[in-house]
């Protein structure tokens, strides 16, 4: 889950973990507290920043699938390290539907 350290971002590791998922819960900016709440959410924390996508290539190999809520437009280096086979949802209210014919929107369409 990508995005854990906004308010929408905890409500979906929330909900997650209601549901028995495994939630690696990734945040790019460091907050007090922030590791600890997720902690007690049930998910394991982890600093990422998408722009890496080196680093955000190892942590797509330990799971099964991937939410990623950061606005769309840096969506792509990330869309770029899935497996094949991996499954993941994409989606963000900063910028929905702002240009619907931008190259990111048929990426991930």
């Amino acid at each position: 889950m990508a995005g854990a350290g906004g308010a929408l971002g905890r409500e979906i590791v929330s909900v997650l973990r209601a549901r028995g998922c495994a939630v690696v819960a990734a945040y790019r900016t460091p907050r007090d507290d922030l590791e600890k709440e997720l902690r007690a959410l049930g998910a394991e924390p982890l600093r990422l920043d998408l722009a890496d996508t080196d680093q955000l290539a190892r942590a797509l190999e330990q799971v099964e699938g991937a939410i990623f809520t950061p606005i769309l437009t840096v969506a792509v280096p990330a869309a770029n390290c899935l497996r094949g086979d991996q499954r993941a949802v994409f989606f963000s209210s900063n910028n929905a539907a702002i240009d619907a014919q931008a190259e990111i929107y048929a990426l991930l369409r």
